[in-house]
């Protein structure tokens, strides 16, 4: 069985809870909610401090200070004078039936990965289980070389090997068994030791500072492209992992791939007339493997059109419908970008007018019969494209602000669920000295934060095309309901 969030195995329970006893005489220890309130027994919180023995702060670290020490919220006074302070642990435990506290992992260890809050810990303990692993640390790395726009933070394990080195590939197999594919780490480091401590913890900002190695397969393995495919998936893999040569024995995962970057080669590889699936890139995960299946993709592909008629709700809008929002056309993703360039509003329009037309999922409409929602895809061009043009030019800069406010306001409020557009594009124009803004607006139903990154790299592609006069086609996939 696959590990699903927020549960583990009653053996790793039982690793990761501690009991560290009862509290010493004269203590005040709470178990605290984020709100400040005490839990309840076996719910776990954030452990808190204090009593006589407290300290006033950290030294001249008023920030660190305002922080760690929270006002008392049992002591009646809602504003924590000094004697009435608690000291915030930063440490997860819970009360159990006995009156003991057990302890249950580090609070500021949380990291969020892909909109997914993750505890290293939980990762570490599943690395410990495997027999060529003595010790493990997950910390997160900003992507070397990440452009704004492309993924953000990764996880990077510290493994010490025990009898044997571990390898990369090895462990991965290993976590990808028993764990979500956002909690596998991009990158797999072997150490001699940790660095710890003069109180023997773990030294996470040496891991920090710590260089990661290259991820360029050593000489003796690297065999060079040779096929057209193979040098177009090469040259794509180079480009989003910052790698400088790709060889057909390279893995895409331990390049530091992972499962957002995956769909971003789906997409470019479409920019190059080459056909495959996220999933194809993890079932084939070396150049050579995926470029047989790109080859044989390619050879029997027939262009199925844009789909259009009626199609089952996903699992995600069935719980959407049954929620019964009381605004649900307002349910909706919005992008305000700052355009340092003036663009043409005509070939604005025209780009959206094509991302309709090849993504089929901006065509959605919603329709109610009885207790039933159903949900359809218009054919393209059956309406207006949704693209607007607002001057603002003509008032003062401090005026312009709120004039703004009000309208992306007002389109984010006007999509339709029935009658459409699930998306609304707009032009905001500030004048000859200010940059303008581009609003872009999809109902949630139709859009993620995955589908956002294609989105916005086809927008570029079809404008800049239509700018330089050539044909204007997306290179993303299809996307279907979010």
């Amino acid at each position: 069985t696959r590990w699903q969030p927020g549960a583990q195995s009653a053996a790793r329970e039982q690793l990761a809870r501690v009991p560290i006893g009862r509290p010493a005489a004269g203590a005040r220890t709470y178990v605290l909610d984020g709100r400040l309130e005490p839990v309840p027994v076996g719910v776990p919180g954030e452990l808190t401090l204090g009593g006589d023995g407290l300290a006033r702060g950290y030294p001249q670290r008023p920030g660190l200070t305002a922080e760690r020490f929270v006002p008392d919220p049992l002591s009646g006074d809602p504003f924590g004078s000094p004697g009435e302070r608690l000291y915030a642990t930063g440490d997860r435990a819970c009360w159990r039936d006995d009156g003991q506290l057990e302890f249950m992992g580090r609070i500021d260890h949380q990291v969020k990965i892909r909109g997914f809050r993750i505890e290293p810990g939980e990762i570490e303990t599943v690395l410990a289980e495997h027999p060529a692993v003595a010790a493990a640390v997950v910390t997160v790395r900003k992507r070397e070389g990440a452009r704004s726009g492309e993924p953000g933070p990764g996880l990077v394990a510290w493994v010490v090997g025990a009898a044997a080195e571990p390898q990369g590939r090895e462990l991965r197999a290993f976590l990808a068994a028993r764990l979500p594919d956002y909690m596998v780490p991009a990158v797999f480091v072997t150490l001699d030791s940790l660095p710890l401590t003069s109180s023997g913890k773990v030294e996470r900002a040496a891991l920090a500072r710590r260089p990661l190695p290259d991820r360029v397969a050593p000489e003796g393995d690297f065999v060079p492209p040779r096929t057209p495919e193979e040098e177009v998936l090469a040259r794509i893999w180079s480009q989003l992992l910052g790698v400088e040569r790709v060889g057909m024995n390279d893995n895409f995962f331990e390049l530091g791939g992972d499962s957002i970057l995956s769909i971003q080669v789906v997409s470019r590889a479409r920019q190059e007339g080459l056909v495959l699936t996220p999933r194809e890139v993890f079932e084939q995960p070396t150049l050579g493997e995926l470029a047989t299946v790109v080859a044989a993709a390619t050879g029997g592909l027939s262009d199925h059109g844009p789909v259009t008629g009626e199609l089952p709700l996903t699992p995600v809008q069935r719980w959407f419908f049954e929620w019964q929002l009381g605004a649900p056309h307002h349910f909706n993703q919005a992008l305000l970008l700052e355009a340092p360039e003036r663009l043409e509003p005509a070939w604005l329009e025209r780009t959206l007018g094509v991302l309709l037309e090849h993504h089929d999922a901006l065509r959605l409409r919603f329709s109610r019969a009885g207790d039933e929602w159903r949900q359809l895809n218009d054919r393209p061009g059956a309406a207006a494209v949704p693209f607007a043009q607002v001057d603002l030019s003509a008032l003062a800069e401090d005026r312009q602000v709120p004039a703004l406010e009000a309208a992306a306001a007002a389109v984010q409020g006007s999509l339709d669920l029935t009658r459409g557009p699930l998306v609304r594009l707009v032009y905001f124009e500030r004048g000859p000295e200010r940059s303008a803004r581009l609003q872009w607006v999809i109902h949630h139903l139709a859009v993620d934060g995955v589908s956002w990154r294609i989105l916005l790299e086809d927008l570029n592609q079809v404008y800049r095309r239509l700018e330089r006069g050539e044909p204007g086609s997306p290179g993303g996939g299809q996307m279907g309901g979010s």
